[in-house]
């Protein structure tokens, strides 16, 4: 999982901040500099210029992206219309024309779409988490490069402060909680961290079908799904479901399995700094039971 800071217009965040806007459409004209690692679920912070004297930009809020595509402006507008931060196409068209270098309305646009967008009651400076970024800075930063709990420490300062008051009040979800979201994104950079690497290609592809019908059979449930394995947050606690298909070296795969959820679990909960349970949930088709005894004893 990846996050990355984004400098972005001002007048743009501004409008969905007033309107309360949990989605949007965060375009770029550059679409032909592809990021080299973001993906559905990471999260896009938005770096701005919180006033005309400020000698640093600071990050506002932020949206985890639910998907990438390329568009022309027209396509851009006709899908997405105030989505795009403006109340007409014309304003949204000079936005375009003056983010553009060559001062031409790029043939395609860049289109990341943001879902759960917060904004932060009060912004949260890079220097607080130890980041140096150039005042001439015009496109973004991996916030995670070089220190993989940056984007954790954003979230616990932004957490202390709270969500913008305004942008709560006419957001039509009332419930938004940054705490979740810090959760989220501890859960799945364990995951990331924790590569399940011992299965052969024959095995992957039962976990697949495997963890198909699971995700299948459970859409009743808030799960959110990373490479080969899921998870639900609820209340606190943390449900891993982890796949396990046994080969031929039935005790070397359980004892990976025991060791794999440890790990994950101590990541969560040294990257989470409040009160938690986490449980792990195996699918299989055969017996987990004593993994399970294991790896969920108090």
């Amino acid at each position: 999982m990846a996050s990355i800071a984004y400098v972005t217009n001002s007048q743009m965040i501004e409008y969905h901040r007033i309107n309360g806007n949990r989605t949007m459409n965060f375009w770029r004209p550059s679409y032909t500099k592809k990021f080299a690692d973001f993906n559905e679920g990471d999260y896009l912070f938005f770096l701005v210029k919180t006033s005309p004297r400020a000698k640093e930009k600071a990050l506002t809020g932020y949206g985890r992206c639910s998907k990438s595509q390329t568009m022309t402006f027209k396509q851009m507008w006709e899908t997405y219309e105030k989505e795009n931060g403006y109340d007409s196409k014309e304003a949204c068209k000079e936005a375009v024309l003056r983010a553009s270098k060559t001062k031409t309305l790029p043939e395609k646009l860049n289109c990341i779409y943001l879902e759960d967008v917060v904004f932060f009651q009060s912004p949260v400076y890079l220097s607080e988490v130890g980041i140096n970024v150039n005042a001439n800075l015009e496109s973004y930063i991996y916030l995670d490069k070089d220190d993989a709990k940056v984007t954790n420490k954003i979230l616990e300062i932004a957490s202390e402060s709270g969500v913008d008051m305004w942008s709560l009040i006419n957001a039509e979800e009332q419930q938004i909680d940054i705490q979740e979201d810090q959760l989220h994104f501890a859960v799945t950079q364990a995951l990331k961290q924790c590569k399940t690497h011992i299965y052969k290609e024959w095995e992957q592809k039962k976990i697949r079908k495997m963890m198909k019908q699971y995700l299948q059979e459970h859409t009743e449930e808030s799960l959110s799904s990373y490479k080969m394995e899921a998870f639900c947050i609820k209340d606190k606690e943390v449900e891993v479901i982890i796949p396990v298909v046994y080969g031929k070296e039935y005790d070397d795969t359980m004892q990976y399995c025991i060791g794999h959820c440890v790990l994950i679990k101590d990541l969560i909960l040294r990257n989470y700094p409040y009160e938690l349970s986490v449980r792990f949930t195996f699918v299989s088709d055969q017996d987990t039971s004593m993994i399970s005894a294991i790896v969920n004893r108090d």
